[in-house]
């Protein structure tokens, strides 16, 4: 007989943002949490997929969070507007994880600078090996294209 195997599908904000500053994961969770973006995505993606979700709530939480200072965390999200996006844990092995939609949007907002380094790389690399870095870029016109060529009227 086969033991029925569960795995929690929720991805851990915790362990994305480790792999950016392993210091302090938590600050750097609130510090995504910090930017209306986030906070707007947060919130369509309660209203469509959680009908318990306090949007009143949520409204009012933002607003404190604006005029007061007050720092938003995934506990006080999750507590404030009884949101199911996310989870949060304490002690070893605690951390915020995420429903995968969430935890794909996080990965993409707190990663980004880690993305552009790739993309940067790769351009290097590809000018090393001799590959045609500019054939894409040789389609548009030389203004578009940065290049400094005026055709000057004699």
């Amino acid at each position: 007989c086969a033991e029925d195997v569960r795995v929690n599908p929720y991805i851990s904000i915790t362990e994305i943002a480790r792999e950016k500053k392993t210091s302090s994961p938590s600050y750097l969770i609130q510090s995504w949490m910090r930017s209306n973006t986030t906070i707007e995505y947060l919130r369509i993606w309660e209203k469509l997929y959680n009908p318990q979700f306090q949007e009143n709530a949520c409204n009012e939480l933002i607003q404190t969070v604006h005029t007061t200072g007050t720092t938003l965390t995934p506990s006080l999200w999750i507590n404030t507007t009884h949101a199911l996006g996310m989870r949060t844990s304490r002690g070893k092995g605690g951390g915020t994880t995420a429903h995968p939609e969430i935890g794909r949007w996080a990965r993409q907002k707190i990663l980004c600078k880690r993305r552009q380094a790739v993309v940067k790389k790769e351009e290097q690399l590809r000018g090393f090996f001799g590959l045609d870095t500019g054939r894409l870029n040789s389609a548009y016109p030389p203004v578009f294209r940065g290049e400094k060529r005026y055709a000057r009227a004699a």
